[in-house]
């Protein structure tokens, strides 16, 4: 479970919206070794709608809304 699903989170001036956990898929299985996908399997990423435009800079860090 990722904090971010369903909560509102800004990096640097960009404010995103957590929509659903992003599963490890058959192109990254191809371009790794089996060890390093089965660690991935939950924790491989977020997807995220933008809700509003901004500049986000290597550095910025993840912060969580209240909502």
């Amino acid at each position: 479970h990722n904090a971010l699903v369903g909560r509102r989170f800004r990096i640097g001036e960009v404010i995103m919206e957590g929509v659903r956990l992003c599963e490890p898929c058959a192109h990254i299985a191809n371009l790794v070794a089996e060890e390093v996908l089965t660690e991935m399997v939950h924790r491989a990423g977020l997807r995220a709608a933008v809700v509003s435009d901004g500049t986000v800079r290597v550095a910025d860090s993840v912060v969580q809304s209240g909502s």
